[in-house]
């Protein structure tokens, strides 16, 4: 769960008292990723260099922290963005030119020698880490609709609440039931995907549910039995074959209509 936060403090952080140093933020709850590196000037630089000097050491710490806390993000169960970089030299070239031109929000000095550099990119949208990584790995494949209206009369949507703390998020996180079927992860429509996510998180049920531009109108509701792998969520057989028979009509799960509830 070290990847989370609380949006609030976090911004408290960031607007009114800068000199707290944070670990790298991987937002899931709101899509972004945020970075606060920090730089000194060597000792011996003059005082009216000072400041430049910081600022460079700063950010360029922050880059670093940049590109070191993407490559840790989760694709899918076992696939790491390091991973999908490391056997796609497109992909890898792509990352490096997002990190490059990531804009800096804002610079702030101290008396103790100090610059920090914050920055805060969206993890989803054109041109973002879901538009570099997703089409890598799942191609860009799209879904006919699911639509509200096809799915008047059934279930619209998923969720799914996660009973431990030990699940760890990922772009598109797999849903298998204790025999081994797998439910959610293996097809997905990359469109959305990349410009919503294949799944959102919520920090609760009822925030979950006033999510109905996800899971529409009548999403079915259920819980995890257990966590495998840090993003692998196990549902009984029971739960399996409820989710499955309500995805017949409306196509739910490959349309990424999921919401994941990890509470804070």
């Amino acid at each position: 769960m070290k990847k989370f936060i609380f949006p609030a403090l976090l911004a408290f952080f960031i607007l009114f008292n800068s000199t707290v140093y944070c670990a790298p933020i991987v937002d899931w709850y709101n899509g972004n990723i945020t970075i606060i590196g920090k730089g000194a000037a060597p000792a011996e630089t003059a005082s009216s260099e000072s400041r430049l000097f910081q600022r460079l050491a700063a950010e360029a710490d922050t880059y670093k922290l940049l590109t070191d806390t993407i490559s840790e993000i989760i694709v899918t169960p076992g696939v790491k963005v390091k991973d999908v970089s490391e056997k796609n030299k497109a992909v890898k070239d792509k990352i490096e030119t997002l990190v490059k031109n990531s804009p800096i929000s804002r610079i702030d000095y101290y008396d103790d020698n100090m610059a920090y550099v914050s920055i805060q990119i969206p993890v989803f949208g054109k041109g973002m880490l879901a538009d570099i990584v997703l089409p890598a790995v799942f191609g860009s494949g799209e879904a006919k609709g699911t639509q509200e209206a096809i799915a008047e009369t059934g279930y619209t949507g998923l969720i799914i609440e996660i009973a431990t703390r030990e699940f760890e998020p990922a772009f598109v996180p797999k849903i298998i039931d204790t025999a081994s079927v797998e439910i959610f992860g293996k097809e997905i429509n990359v469109s959305y995907a990349v410009e919503k996510g294949a799944v959102a998180y919520a920090a609760s049920s009822s925030e979950a549910y006033l999510m109905p531009w996800r899971v529409g109108s009548k999403p079915i509701y259920v819980k995890s039995a257990s966590i495998l792998s840090k993003s692998n969520i196990v549902v009984s057989t029971q739960e399996s074959y409820n989710i499955l028979s309500s995805n017949e009509r409306s196509k739910f799960l490959k349309n990424c209509k999921v919401v994941i509830v990890v509470r804070k």
